[in-house]
């Protein structure tokens, strides 16, 4: 991408984060009385390329599918090389959807391996199938010519059942296949850029291996002993021997390192409940993508950023429907929001 064009794409995305990514569009849902009101103001954020929608439900799958395809409109302004990591950076989500469809699976429940593969949309891409005769290894044959299939190769050549599917390891080495790949790939940038992309893969690392620690720590410490085996390596703050004494810790003397380091936001109030823990890492990682946007003249950050923000965005547009349907008052509703943070 030339010096040119990668400017114009900065000014592209820029002009998309005030469509898409203005804190007075969340106002606005938050000051609506019910779910109705705040589907009509995500419809006049979206406009008419989402698909129809009157319901949470039919709403949150639009509204996936049309971030889906606006973070796939980034790539055509790219190089090769550019479009490849980003391709390679979304593929996250789509892990995320097999891991949840081999739930579905296992369970053997086929209305809802039905309803699942009807509401997905990843039902083409991930091949999903209504067939409950189909195991998982017979299931998993089909994905052979996706780049994450060698982590899936060993089900399906042990002929795995679908019972004796390990989701924890899964999760670990399908995060860690992820960040290597990524990191690799990352290597074969020069300058700010690359430094910019190893800052912000570590940041990404670091936010994935301290929720894991705090999520064992205080809800299953049964699997304390295993903890060291489910990190991952290359974090930007927390790595080497560091990373070892904070696994090794009682969650009240991590807590109490935690104070020291970059994150120590995520765990203020001292053993917070872990339904917050997941909503300050999004936060976290938004306004560090959110300083890089605001500063940037490359085109691949640019776009990088505005990616994660608006990953972030409809995480909030699904809390804020949550909880107009269950009736939380707006101070009730701003505690579970990015833009909200109180410093």
């Amino acid at each position: 991408m030339t010096m040119g064009s990668s400017t114009a794409l900065v000014a592209k995305v820029r002009g998309r984060f005030g469509k898409y990514l203005n804190p007075i569009q969340l106002h606005n849902m938050v000051q609506e009385t019910d779910t109705a009101g705040v589907l009509r103001c995500i419809r006049a954020i979206v406009g008419p390329d989402a698909g129809p929608f009157d319901d949470v439900v039919s709403c949150e799958r639009e509204l996936e599918s049309w971030k889906r395809r606006r973070n796939a409109e980034l790539l055509h302004f790219l190089d090769t090389k550019e479009r490849d990591f980003i391709q390679s950076f979304l593929v996250q989500d789509e892990l995320l959807e097999l891991q949840r469809f081999l739930r579905v699976l296992q369970r053997q429940n086929h209305e809802e391996q039905m309803s699942f593969v009807l509401h997905s949309i990843y039902a083409n891409t991930l091949n999903l199938t209504t067939d409950t005769t189909v195991d998982v290894p017979a299931y998993l044959a089909t994905l052979q010519d996706k780049a994450y299939y060698r982590l899936l190769e060993p089900m399906v050549l042990n002929d795995t059942k679908a019972k004796d599917l390990n989701f924890d390891t899964l999760s670990v080495n399908s995060a860690r296949w992820y960040y290597h790949r990524l990191r690799e790939e990352a290597k074969s940038f020069s300058g700010n850029r690359a430094k910019v992309l190893n800052d912000f893969l570590g940041v990404m690392i670091d936010l994935r291996n301290l929720t894991r620690i705090f999520h064992v720590k205080k809800f299953v410490p049964q699997e304390d002993a295993f903890l060291q085996l489910q990190m991952i390596d290359g974090g930007k703050s927390i790595h080497g021997k560091e990373l070892d004494t904070l696994v090794a810790q009682p969650l009240a003397m991590f807590l109490e390192q935690m104070e020291k380091t970059p994150y120590h936001a995520l765990f203020e109030g001292g053993e917070v409940e872990y339904s917050f823990l997941p909503i300050a890492t999004q936060r976290y990682l938004y306004h560090f993508c959110q300083r890089i946007f605001r500063t940037t003249g490359d085109g691949l950050l640019a776009a990088l950023c505005f990616i994660v923000m608006l990953q972030g965005r409809m995480a909030e547009i699904r809390r804020i429907l949550e909880a107009k349907s269950l009736g939380l008052k707006e101070e009730q509703m701003i505690q579970y929001l990015i833009e909200w943070r109180t410093e």
